[in-house]
């Protein structure tokens, strides 16, 4: 007879947890360099045309990964994108405030002005309501980037803890790079393309990187 402890560890073997981190999509902002002069939100735009066609192609990569909780960051260049994800998986957006952009007040003179929940989920109908950020990034934020991770880290721990199966969070260089470094223990450049895919496992000797920044999905690819 098989060992009933080997036997029982199999399906975790055969299919190991993945943890999926994604940048959000090209903005408005890089598309029009003077958006921002006449934006109600400068510290917040949205996506671009080639942001929405960025998301739109990272849900189809996406799409067969059996992806069970999708994360994003507050932000609306996030949001948009995770939207994309969410359309293609059927699953809801938690709004995670906790791996948001890196608050430096040289890029925001004063706190970002956010959209509400609410309104949110009147762009977005998949972001979940219910849910509560595990994790707060306060502005200003020091002036080192490496400084606000850990509480990404505080974040990621609390929310793999937390939740089961495959994980999708969708934030911003800073915050990608500290999710990596939080899962294991290696940061990602900062200076992934918009819309690039790692991919984490884990298996019984701790988390592996799968993919590190892929840009295959995309059929533009654009620098930050």
């Amino acid at each position: 007879m098989p060992d009933p402890l080997l036997f029982g560890m199999l399906p975790a073997m055969l299919n190991p947890r993945s943890i999926f981190v994604a940048r959000h999509g090209h903005r408005q902002d890089m598309a029009d360099e003077h958006w921002h002069k006449t934006a109600a939100r400068p510290s917040d735009p949205g996506l671009s045309d080639l942001g929405f066609t960025q998301a739109r192609e990272l849900a189809h990569r996406l799409k067969d990964c059996a992806i069970d909780h999708i994360f994003s960051s507050p932000f609306l260049r996030t949001v948009q994108t995770a939207s994309a994800v969410a359309d293609i998986v059927d699953c809801e957006i938690k709004v995670e405030r906790g791996i948001c952009e890196w608050l430096n007040p040289e890029w925001m003179p004063q706190a970002p002005e956010l959209l509400p929940l609410e309104e949110l989920h009147a762009l977005c109908p998949r972001v979940d309501l219910t849910y509560r950020s595990r994790g707060n990034r306060v502005w200003p934020e020091a002036d080192e980037q490496r400084d606000a991770w850990p509480k990404v880290d505080a974040t990621i721990k609390a929310i793999i803890s937390e939740f089961t199966g495959n994980l999708l969070f969708i934030g911003h260089g800073s915050s990608v790079a500290g999710m990596a470094l939080s899962i294991v223990g290696q940061p990602l450049p900062q200076t992934l393309s918009p819309c690039s895919l790692s991919h984490f496992t884990c298996s019984e000797s701790g988390w592996q990187t799968i993919l590190c920044g892929c840009t295959k999905h995309l059929s533009v690819r654009e620098e930050s």
